[in-house]
């Protein structure tokens, strides 16, 4: 009752979508594509299309484990007189993956930014948002090494 008037009830339903996590991901590609449970599930390192990415990376970089698709968010290398530059999209929602940028100049010993070890001016940095969208640039300087070697490494914790 306002100012002396009824009004009827109203109910009003708020709908919150489930944090995607790499499992209900995987059982809904199973179920869309007829595959028995598990096949991508219980396969995180395996490439069901054998295009050459494992389920778990399809799933960081938003492309199909099913199809020989592009993947928009796949680390891209880019052109800098003075810095090696990997660039990369990250959901925010993806919370059960961990990106980690990693460098290093012989292909052992790999290392994060602000690691003990890692070349001198590794960073990665949050360059752009768009929504859950974060447009990161992972960057050492050519002056740290003669060869320098950079990745992305993808881990559920």
């Amino acid at each position: 009752v306002i100012s002396g008037r009824d009004y009827p009830a109203s109910y009003q339903t708020l709908v919150v979508a489930a944090t995607p996590t790499f499992a209900t991901w995987a059982a809904d590609y199973e179920a869309a594509n007829g595959l028995p449970a598990g096949t991508i599930a219980n396969q995180p390192n395996a490439d069901q299309d054998h295009d050459g990415r494992s389920n778990l990376l399809e799933y960081a970089f938003a492309s199909s484990p099913v199809s020989n698709d592009p993947a928009p968010r796949m680390p891209v290398f880019l052109t800098d007189p003075a810095y090696y530059i990997m660039q990369y999209q990250r959901d925010a929602t993806l919370t059960d993956l961990t990106f980690t940028a990693q460098v290093c100049s012989d292909l052992t010993g790999w290392k994060a930014p602000g690691e003990a070890g890692a070349l001198s001016g590794f960073s990665d940095d949050l360059i752009a948002t768009s929504g859950t969208l974060e447009t990161r640039r992972a960057k050492v300087p050519r002056a740290s090494a003669n060869q320098v070697f950079i990745r992305m490494r993808v881990t559920r914790p």
